[in-house]
């Protein structure tokens, strides 16, 4: 793998973990046991990747852990 390629996936898992710590800190506890819709780039494995019609990887599995944990649940459908 190039260094522009492990470039890019760093700055995307980067950029992923920090829209993480902004939902956290937009959900108040009022707004738990609701459903969202994440999203994540379908060509990142080992983060990210289209398996079947959802997204799954590292990335996906610790947004749904994390989520989980403030009682929201997470959609990772594929979607185009």
């Amino acid at each position: 793998m190039s260094r522009s390629s492990l470039a890019v996936i760093h700055h995307a898992v980067l950029s992923f973990l920090i829209s993480l710590i902004i939902l956290f800190a937009l959900i108040i506890p009022g707004r738990a046991n609701q459903k969202i819709t994440a999203c994540g780039h379908h060509d990142y494995a080992p983060w990210n990747w289209k398996s079947g019609d959802s997204i799954i990887g590292a990335c996906a599995e610790i947004t749904q852990e994390l989520f989980r944990r403030v009682g929201v649940e997470t959609d990772l459908k594929f979607v185009g």
